[in-house]
């Protein structure tokens, strides 16, 4: 399940967003004498910039975007060698005792290419156990505690890597939410100090008020982010 987007307050992207808050920064400095006259000074401009710098700092999405790539191919890869494996596994045991079997039957490895990441690992765990449970039996077969403990070893790897592409789906989900929470606080911030600007000369100078506007325009909003992009199966 993911988490509910949480949509950002200005419809201009993240990075007008930061532009903003440089650009007016500056033109408060020009007229910190008279934002001190409202509580404001120059150490508070600071800790609006430091907010701005800390909000720049958020991975981008598409930066967890590639690492959620990354642990796609990389998990798909491993499944690849896994099934492999396995079917090289279950081969012995047919040449030994057949695919009707009841010794071959109760590894319960059928089918495997069509099946998801998570039935996947449950039949390895199943395969595994019931090996290990009748290693002498299998001996029998060619197989060995080194054959298993290859088998394992591709299991193990997989399992891994199933986790860390997981992780890294949920989160750029988290990270998405995140970037807007704060995005949205740096924006606010933004418009109270500019709504004090144009305070300070809105009856006074109309040029030097106008410094403060900010053009919240629709059309380069910040993208939804999507965590299940890029199109992938849906068992993965």
């Amino acid at each position: 399940m993911y988490l509910k987007q949480k949509e950002s307050n200005f419809n201009f992207s993240y990075a007008k967003l930061y532009a903003l808050c440089l650009e007016k920064s500056n033109i408060m400095e020009r007229d910190i004498e008279e934002f001190n006259k409202f509580g404001i000074t120059n150490e508070s401009i600071g800790e609006f910039l430091a907010q701005a710098e800390e909000f720049l700092s958020i991975k981008t999405d598409n930066e967890l975007k590639a690492l959620q790539v990354g642990g796609l191919n990389e998990k798909d890869e491993v499944a690849d060698l896994l099934r492999m494996t396995l079917r090289e596994f279950m081969h012995r045991i047919s040449m030994k005792f057949g695919e009707n079997s009841q010794a071959y039957l109760k590894f319960g490895t059928y089918d495997l290419s069509s099946h998801d990441d998570e039935h996947l690992i449950v039949q390895t765990r199943v395969c595994i156990d019931v090996a290990q449970d009748n290693m002498q039996i299998l001996s029998e077969a060619g197989i060995s505690e080194e054959v298993l403990n290859s088998l394992i070893d591709v299991f193990t790897e997989f399992k891994n890597s199933y986790v860390n592409y997981k992780r890294a789906k949920y989160n750029r989900n988290a990270e998405a939410t995140h970037r807007r929470v704060k995005g949205n606080s740096l924006y606010h911030k933004l418009l109270m100090l500019c709504e004090t600007g144009k305070v300070i000369w809105r009856e006074r100078n109309e040029a030097l008020a106008n410094d403060y506007v900010i053009y919240n325009t629709a059309g380069n909003k910040p993208p939804v982010d999507t965590p299940e992009s890029p199109s992938e199966p849906e068992n993965s």
